[in-house]
């Protein structure tokens, strides 16, 4: 008896799906309990999934926050070109951030301490403390006229021409010291603003010289022969 009431219980519900997709007449729905249990069974299940979705995002923002780029943790690097060294060290230190390497390199016409470049550029981002580094010139370029004196003239010369310094090259009667340079102007030691010349004079021999013979001396020389 209990199988055949099961039999017919299952049979009522195939017969009431079966009406429902051929568009037969409609069918009685299952019980209202059945139907309770279902829907409290997918509210359930959504729910589970929601906090579980919710969970996990915020755990993600916790762990592994987004960097915030509009958050101005970072620090604009101010424009310091045409600054001079102290300005711009205290506008670095004023933004919170450090000054770095300084390299000075020679500059025709930029005034010692300026600042030439710098890196990162103007505007650029850095955390808090980070470095900025410079280049300032170191003035116009100098030299020292080398002493050169003893040595031979091209030795000479191309020394001089390595240090930045235009060759001139004079000659000075020096029997001893010929083909070497005797003395060189500016004086050695002389710091001088490049682009700048030095003239370096050079020994050589005298030239050979006899006094002319006088006509008068030459015409009685002839007389006297012919007599």
């Amino acid at each position: 008896m209990l199988g055949d009431s099961i039999r017919r219980r299952r049979g009522d519900r195939l017969g009431w799906l079966n009406k429902r997709r051929t568009g037969g007449p409609e069918a009685p729905r299952p019980p209202l309990a059945a139907r309770t249990v279902l829907n409290w069974m997918l509210a359930g299940l959504a729910a589970i999934l929601l906090s579980f979705g919710t969970g996990y995002a915020l755990a993600v923002q916790v762990l592994f926050p987004a960097p915030d780029y509009r958050s101005g943790a970072e620090v604009p690097v101010p424009r310091l070109i045409g600054r001079e060294l102290g300005d711009a060290e205290r506008e670095i230190e004023a933004a919170g951030l450090q000054l770095g390497e300084v390299t000075r390199l020679p500059h025709p016409s930029k005034r010692a301490g300026e600042v030439l470049a710098q890196t990162p550029l103007p505007e650029q981002q850095l955390p808090p403390g980070g470095e900025v580094r410079l280049a300032i010139s170191a003035g116009p370029a100098r030299a020292t006229v080398p002493d050169v004196v003893g040595l031979p003239a091209d030795d000479a010369a191309g020394l001089a021409h390595r240090m930045g310094f235009e060759v001139n090259r004079r000659t000075e009667v020096a029997p001893s010291a010929v083909g070497r340079v005797i003395r060189v102007v500016p004086a050695p030691g002389t710091e001088q603003v490049l682009p700048a010349s030095v003239t370096l004079f050079v020994g050589t021999e005298p030239e050979s010289w006899l006094p002319p013979v006088p006509e008068d001396e030459a015409g009685g020389e002839d007389a006297g022969a012919d007599s």
